[in-house]
């Protein structure tokens, strides 16, 4: 080897060097001064946040395990619950509620025991229940005086019966003065005339006591188409003088008026009490009884009877 030529860089592994990349430095040479000019850094893509795992739901507890109790467990969690708590008695001041009237509590009697002792309050009365109230007794006091101050009876209607009966076969007798042919039964009828005229004349007073007005009641017995006319009488005695038979219908027309008359009047004298009505039937029911008998020997002519 020349000595005036450069000897070639040591390499203790045999192998020949090789050049470096550009700027890195070479092994045995100083590395070369950074550059002056500033680096920045590589923009990076923009990735989006990744959704976590859902949580797992808690487990419930076995119901062998008891959780120990949360520490401040016993304050209250809002305003309204720490209001009541702190206004509710203190268990050891708090007084019994099952007191007995007149028991001491504290000193003191209950309660209970004072409010029996004051006095109650009452309530009005609506007006509704006081007038309901005087309209009752009002009614009462009405009802007894009716009871008490009005002689005793059942009904009117025989009453109104027996003198609508009267008129009417009056009003038969007075056209039966003519048709009857017997001399007897003549006599009968003009009898029961005048005892029919007198008894009904007799009978107003006590009708009038009895707040009837006997005047009315004559009308409609009278009229042909009146409430109280005797229809069916008038058409018999109608259809015998037609047929020839006048005297002997006559008769048991009016045996049959006699016992209906009858009937009346020992009924109003059972069941009437006012001395008016019963001085009436006393007065006319004799009367009745004979022309009674009177008819039934005009019937039955010949026949005596057991005395």
């Amino acid at each position: 080897m020349d000595p005036n030529q450069t000897p070639p860089p040591y390499n203790p592994g045999g192998y020949p060097p090789q050049t470096p990349p550009p700027g890195q430095p070479v092994y045995g040479q100083p590395a070369p001064a950074p550059s002056q000019q500033p680096t920045y850094a590589t923009p990076q893509s923009y990735q989006p946040p990744q959704p976590q795992p859902a949580a797992q739901a808690p487990q419930p507890a076995a119901s062998w395990y008891t959780p120990a109790p949360k520490p401040n467990a016993d304050k209250p969690g809002d305003v309204d619950s720490y209001l009541r708590a702190a206004s509710a008695p203190s268990p050891l001041t708090q007084q019994p509620t099952n007191t007995v009237p007149g028991q001491m509590v504290g000193g003191q009697y209950s309660i209970d025991y004072l409010d029996q002792l004051a006095p109650q309050s009452k309530q009005p009365i609506e007006k509704k229940f006081i007038f309901a109230g005087i309209g009752a007794a009002l009614a009462l006091t009405i009802a007894a005086f009716l009871v008490f101050a009005t002689p005793k009876t059942t009904s009117v209607a025989n009453e109104i019966k027996l003198y609508t009966t009267m008129v009417a076969i009056t009003e038969n007798t007075k056209r039966s003065n003519r048709l009857v042919k017997d001399s007897q039964l003549a006599a009968i009828n003009g009898n029961l005339q005048t005892t029919l005229i007198n008894a009904t004349r007799d009978m107003e007073t006590p009708l009038e006591n009895m707040g009837q007005d006997p005047s009315t009641l004559k009308s409609a017995a009278k009229s042909s188409g009146g409430q109280y006319s005797d229809t069916k009488l008038g058409a018999a005695l109608e259809d015998a003088r037609l047929n020839g038979v006048y005297d002997r219908v006559y008769a048991n027309e009016m045996d049959t008026k006699m016992q209906l008359i009858l009937a009346y009047m020992a009924s109003i004298k059972k069941n009437n009490s006012r001395e008016s009505m019963q001085a009436f039937i006393t007065k006319n029911e004799p009367s009745f009884k004979t022309i009674q008998e009177s008819i039934e020997e005009f019937q039955n002519p010949g026949e005596t009877t057991d005395s």
